[in-house]
């Protein structure tokens, strides 16, 4: 029955496993997921909109109807499913692409994400997640703009708004921190949902949806995952497909699963990734969940050097304390368990940026204006058409488009 399903734990395996022995239907987990966003989301504000009741109930219906007759489309057969609202959906599954601006409220995509064509061949998409939207100085032509979804700007102080923050969903809200995100905090604090896939982490870690796809820039995969306590990876770039996918770099971004087991994680990438682009296992990712280490070896950092700075992430001595202790023994815990662990050293931060003489963002100057009216052109009733459009609705706009407090430009 439905009542022995808590939405806060089950994964899409074990529901799965459910539908498989008619213990539930489709149809019912329709309904438990929006009884869950109507009745959390508007203080966990990680939903921006769900489709139509209806639309949803037919389709999951459908999905039933297929599986009593023994068709099955693959392991999301019949499973809701969040994703990032900067991937675009067509008008006909009833949701909007706004990436979180109101610049793109109403805008209408004439072609849905390849992603969408392949989740829904089987999943039921039940909406979309909210989103960081950052307000950054991209020289592009000379002039400032803004990226959607991209995870933030080093050296920017408080020049953008808070991960979680969008002009359409309002401020995401950490699952597990108590009394939401301080006014005192850092715009990525430890207080805040973590971005820019804040709204997919969160729905997951709450209960509002068993799985839920995000993207990935600069850690906007990893960092809000983190913070929910979720399982997540950045996929190997461009081997899942970004059409459809409103772009800051197609060399940087990606999208990803966001879960809560690595069954589900793998089973989502094999319904994300074109295998055309990489080499999958025999038998899918879901081949290599075997519960074995193997000859697997590890490498790791030393993590009180990876730690975000403080400009980011306010600190706050009992949680870096505690997350420093974790990292430790997780660790030592490996060397129990793996054939070798060892410490590794990578590039870093000054290394990388020729003692901060260079900066990463510089190169997407170049790309994401470009891009951005490439993805313009293939929507129709848009408020923009080009970056300067953008720039002027943003400075038209600025009390709505910024989160409150935060300084006008």
């Amino acid at each position: 029955m439905i009542t022995s399903i808590n939405p806060l734990t089950a994964t899409a395996a074990e529901l799965q496993t459910k539908l498989t022995d008619n213990s539930i239907t489709s149809k019912q987990l329709v309904k438990l997921y929006l009884d869950q966003i109507t009745r959390y989301d508007g203080y966990l504000k990680a939903v921006i909109a769900t489709a139509p009741q209806e639309y949803l109930e037919k389709t999951a219906a459908g999905l039933d109807d297929e599986r009593a007759k023994g068709k099955i489309r693959g392991p999301l057969h019949g499973i809701p499913i969040l994703v990032k609202d900067n991937i675009a959906t067509t008008p006909e599954l009833g949701l909007p692409t706004t990436c979180g601006s109101l610049a793109l409220v109403g805008s209408k995509p004439k072609k849905n994400a390849t992603i969408i064509e392949q989740a829904s061949a089987g999943a039921i998409i039940l909406g979309k997640a909210n989103l960081s939207v950052r307000t950054v100085n991209l020289t592009w032509r000379s002039q400032s703009g803004l990226t959607w979804s991209s995870g933030g700007r080093s050296g920017l102080g408080t020049d953008f708004a808070n991960s979680g923050w969008s002009a359409v969903g309002g401020q995401t809200q950490s699952a597990y921190v108590r009394g939401g995100f301080r006014p005192d905090d850092s715009n990525g604090g430890h207080s805040n949902p973590g971005g820019s896939s804040s709204g997919s982490a969160v729905a997951v870690a709450a209960g509002l949806s068993p799985i839920a796809i995000g993207t990935d820039t600069m850690g906007s995969l990893i960092m809000p995952s983190d913070r929910s306590a979720l399982f997540a990876m950045k996929p190997t770039l461009k081997i899942v497909p970004q059409y459809g996918i409103i772009p800051v770099s197609f060399e940087a971004d990606s999208a990803g699963p966001m879960t809560k087991s690595v069954l589900d994680l793998a089973r989502l990438l094999d319904v994300l990734v074109d295998p055309s682009k990489t080499t999958v296992p025999e038998g899918g990712y879901q081949s290599a969940v075997t519960g074995k280490w193997g000859n697997i070896r590890i490498g790791v950092v030393k993590p009180e050097e990876w730690l975000f700075p403080t400009r980011i992430v306010k600190y706050e001595q009992e949680a870096s304390e505690q997350m420093l202790r974790e990292w430790k023994s997780a660790y030592e815990r490996l060397r129990t368990v793996v054939k070798i662990v060892k410490p590794v050293s990578l590039l870093s931060v000054d290394e990388a940026s020729d003692n901060g003489t260079k900066n990463i963002w510089d190169a997407f100057d170049s790309t994401f204006g470009t891009l951005l009216e490439e993805y313009l052109q293939s929507v129709d009733e848009c408020k923009i058409k080009t970056l300067e459009d953008l720039i002027k609705f943003n400075e038209d706009h600025d009390e709505q488009e910024l989160p409150p407090g935060k300084f006008k430009r």
